[in-house]
């Protein structure tokens, strides 16, 4: 039977809400061993790393990262797993939504482009899925919902996670980091257009004078 390591990289709790959500397709998911792992009060890609050494050591053979501010359905780990695919994730609403006439931006990086700017919209997904489309392959994008499998890890050094800081400043952050990692590799990345999952933004109502 299969493993997998669930793992919510976090420097802060994990919201309720998604505790839940974790728990919900921990118990959905048919077939395949399922632990359940944080790590936390430590950078994002330094988490992330560690998060991976872990599930080297727990003999597991797929590795969900999930972010401490997601929400999904409870088969949305066994709609990931169907692909069989090394690198496969869900999308959700980035945190700057844009909130225009094309549905605001999701974490999912548009194939083709030299950059990682131009980012795919939920409404660009929905068509996809509407055209019967469930997989796309993309060129990076962030890992709040994020199945992998543990062998890719083999293929390029350490650390497989990092926050770039460039003279011009400029940033590369950790899961763009892994997306380069990725191509060098050979290894493509892919979104299922079934997985649209909720991000849980905080808003600070009112405040002191």
């Amino acid at each position: 039977m299969e493993k997998i390591l669930v793992t919510v990289p976090t420097f802060e709790t994990i919201f309720p809400d998604t505790f839940k959500c974790i728990w919900d397709a921990m118990k959905a998911t048919k077939g395949y061993e399922i632990d359940f792992e944080t790590v936390r009060g430590y950078s994002v890609d330094r988490a992330r790393n560690l998060c991976v050494h872990k599930a080297i050591e727990a003999g597991a053979d797929w590795i969900l990262f999930v972010d401490s501010d997601m929400t999904f359905e409870p088969d949305f780990l066994a709609k990931l797993l169907e692909w069989d695919e090394d690198v496969v994730m869900g999308y959700y609403d980035h945190r700057e939504k844009d909130g225009g006439e094309n549905g605001g931006r999701t974490n999912l990086c548009k194939l083709g482009q030299i950059s990682y700017m131009e980012q795919i919209t939920v409404d660009e997904m929905d068509d996809a899925w509407g055209e019967g489309y469930d997989l796309v392959e993309v060129k990076g994008g962030g890992l709040g919902f994020c199945l992998m499998k543990v062998g890719i890890f083999q293929r390029f050094m350490y650390p497989w996670f990092d926050f770039v800081e460039y003279g011009d400043g400029q940033c590369l952050s950790e899961d763009l980091f892994f997306a380069e990692q990725c191509k060098r590799a050979g290894i493509r990345l892919y979104a299922d257009t079934r997985c649209y999952c909720g991000h849980i933004f905080r808003e600070v109502h009112g405040g002191s004078r």
